[in-house]
């Protein structure tokens, strides 16, 4: 699995775009074999918009899937997002897993 830290305001630069790898690394080490990359992009707060993270999961045949969270400070919204794309990849590759034991069933019925 390759994460990609694509967009980090200037101001924060090193140290947020080493913990949204660490963090979203962290929440997905254990799907990592079946994930291709991560592509994260991360926002500061302005004065009427909340910090954002978003990261999309490239999921090969199953897809992509992608956790947007915003929150008061990018550190929040990071680990939001780690939180958000870990659940949402295992439901897709749970739903995967069943679609394609649904069919093999399916299939088999007829021998």
């Amino acid at each position: 699995m390759q994460i990609r830290v694509v967009a980090v305001p200037s101001n924060l630069r090193g140290q947020v775009k080493v913990y949204a790898e660490y963090r979203i690394f962290s929440r997905l080490a254990s799907l990592a074999r079946q994930i291709g990359d991560v592509d994260v992009v991360v926002t500061d707060a302005a004065l009427d918009a909340p910090a954002s993270c978003a990261a999309t999961a490239n999921l090969g045949a199953a897809g992509r899937v992608t956790a947007k969270v915003q929150r008061r400070q990018p550190i929040e919204a990071i680990d939001g997002a780690a939180t958000s794309l870990a659940d949402l990849v295992a439901r897709r590759l749970e739903q995967q897993t069943e679609e394609g034991v649904q069919r093999w069933s399916f299939k088999s019925k007829s021998f």
